[in-house]
């Protein structure tokens, strides 16, 4: 018997139903964010490519995600034996990694850039969409491939 849809306050969509089901959890929640397990991702076609990755534990935590590919780069990390047991991970197909961005607070560095937001390549969001279980990993070094398409 599947679970009854439950409501759930959010920061950018207002009061939402959503199916139990698909529920993320991060069981070691987010980094400054420890007490916040349980997420939603929500989309909109109004502000694709953006993702919000919603926490169902604090209505106030929120983040904006979007695909590495979206910027051209691709990433290859080791996870470690903790981490694939955490995400129990059978097959690499089901992982999605996501990045956070975020608005440049400071106009110089906005101007410098000439791009209004940020991401952070150090610390990506990986998922395993089958079991609904993700981490978010803190990298040490960052091993970017640039795809380029056509030639």
């Amino acid at each position: 018997m599947a679970d009854k849809p439950m409501k759930i306050s959010t920061v950018f969509f207002g009061q939402q139903e959503i199916d139990p089901d698909t529920i993320i959890t991060f069981p070691n929640g987010l980094p400054g964010f420890d007490k916040c397990k349980r997420f939603k991702l929500f989309h909109s076609e109004e502000y694709e490519p953006l993702q919000c990755l919603q926490s169902l534990d604090d209505v106030e935590a929120c983040f904006s995600l979007m695909e590495p590919i979206l910027f051209g780069h691709e990433y290859e990390m080791l996870l470690s034996d903790e981490d694939l047991a955490l995400l129990k991970i059978s097959d690499a197909e089901n992982l999605m990694i996501l990045l956070m961005v975020y608005k440049a607070d400071d106009e110089d560095q906005r101007r410098a850039t000439d791009i209004p937001m940020h991401t952070n390549w150090q610390s990506p969001i990986i998922i395993n969409v089958k079991e609904k279980i993700g981490l978010q990993k803190i990298l040490t070094s960052i091993t970017k491939t640039i795809k380029i398409s056509g030639a």
